[in-house]
């Protein structure tokens, strides 16, 4: 816990003049709309003692103990639409879709054939948000207020209740909120965010910040490094551990990244980002990229 409490400490002081995560403001009653694809993937987890497990034990049976290996697959393809209402006022919605599977072998016998614990595949919006971002202050730099909803595609509530969906759960409703800062010249930017992530039904809630610094010499364009430090706000002591076929419910992770991202012209976009995790704490070790194209009317 003291570790925990010296990087939200170090967090803090490098981010307290400059956070945000390049968050764009238009001219009033404008329109962007991004289409975005991408996916993600792990084959080993981070237990409760913050170890990387490439292979899990299978205990269930009274007669033998079988070690098996994991591969979890998680493809994304969503839309992303902002209205400006005002110049300093964006509203937006967002829904990805997602198509995820999970494959457990039992690591090879004496003559090395390998064959399935099991399998599991699950494709759905995996939530419906809405939300709004209002610039209250712009000098060098600027300051801004976030917020989003994240509704979940089901209504079953207890996430954990796998009798109708054995992989994944149906998800539970999220509520962000924070503040962003940020500076950006013609030639660089020093960006980060401070997010609360309240979660219903099971899900531990999360603190969150994000960390951007890029350069951006190019007109319309960008290419940062970034950082995520998420952070749970339950203690671990009644954790629910981690389960490859359900939802993480509690986790503390650190990952890093890179982004690039251009206006092509006026009105034509796109972007590109990875990310990795570093360290974690019940969670995955995944890869993430993602690639979007966007129009601004």
């Amino acid at each position: 816990m003291k570790v925990k409490v010296l990087w939200l400490v170090i967090l803090f002081f490098l981010c307290i003049n400059d956070m945000s995560s390049e968050i764009v403001f238009r001219k009033e009653k404008s329109i962007f709309i991004k289409l975005y694809g991408g996916g993600s993937s792990g084959s080993s987890i981070f237990d409760l003692d913050e170890n990387l497990l490439t292979k899990l034990t299978d205990d269930s049976s009274k007669y033998s103990v079988k070690d098996y290996t994991i591969e979890l697959s998680k493809n994304t393809i969503g839309l992303l639409c902002e209205y400006s209402l005002f110049d300093n006022l964006i509203l937006f919605g967002n829904m990805p879709i997602t198509f995820n599977s999970l494959e457990e072998k039992y690591i090879g016998d004496s003559i090395g054939v390998r064959y399935d614990k099991a399998k599991y595949s699950l494709t759905h919006p995996e939530y419906f948000g809405i939300g709004a971002k209002y610039e209250f202050f712009r000098r060098k730099s600027y300051g801004v207020l976030l917020i989003e909803a994240r509704i979940p595609p089901g209504f079953k509530r207890g996430m954990l209740d796998t009798s109708k969906n054995f992989f994944l759960g149906d998800g539970a409703f999220e509520l962000l909120s924070g503040l962003a800062f940020g500076i950006k010249t013609d030639k660089f930017l020093l960006e980060s965010m401070f997010l609360y992530n309240y979660r219903d039904e099971e899900l531990a809630d999360q603190f969150i910040i994000r960390i951007e610094a890029g350069i951006c010499t190019v007109p319309n364009s960008k290419l940062s490094v970034t950082s995520d430090f998420v952070l749970s706000m339950k203690s671990f002591k009644e954790v629910i551990p981690l389960k490859t076929n359900q939802i993480v419910t509690q986790e503390d992770y650190i990952a890093i990244g890179f982004e690039f991202s251009m206006f092509f012209s006026e009105s034509i976009y796109g972007e590109f980002n990875y990310n990795i995790k570093l360290l974690g704490k019940n969670s995955w070790n995944l890869g993430i990229y993602r690639i979007g194209a966007g129009v601004l009317f």
